[in-house]
């Protein structure tokens, strides 16, 4: 009789350390969603950002070209930065100006490429994200 309850002591042991090692699994995956679900909601906020500092980039680019001051160069900025590729005079066609930027927030790029009409004192016309990195 003794042997009987020392089996069924090792089996209740067994299936008690099974059933936690299951719940373990579920809770740690659980857990890891979450912290999935953390980091593509602040991606997705450093997106916004960096669309949000590229319109700012191409206001700028155009300022600076109706002063002829604009320069080819990168700005920083405390949360990300700009960079300001040539602009292109008579592009797409006579009257129009090509702006390309590039913004940058953590890990999130932002390529746009807008057209502004000289004739309307530089007034945005066309204005798209690029998908690839410049």
């Amino acid at each position: 009789m003794k042997n009987k309850n020392t089996k069924s002591g090792y089996i209740a042991l067994m299936t008690s350390i099974f059933i936690s090692i299951i719940l373990l699994s579920v809770s740690i995956k659980q857990n890891s969603l979450g912290w999935d679900t953390a980091f593509n909601i602040l991606s997705y906020e450093s997106k916004q950002q960096s669309e949000t500092l590229a319109e700012s980039c191409v206001g700028f680019a155009v300022a600076s070209f109706l002063n002829n001051t604009y320069l080819e160069k990168t700005t920083l900025y405390p949360n990300g930065r700009c960079i300001y590729f040539p602009i292109i005079d008579n592009s797409p066609s006579n009257g129009l100006v090509l702006i390309n930027v590039s913004a940058v927030v953590k890990n999130s790029f932002t390529n746009i490429e807008a057209v502004a009409d000289k004739n309307l004192k530089m007034k945005i016309i066309s204005y798209k994200e690029l998908t690839k990195n410049h």
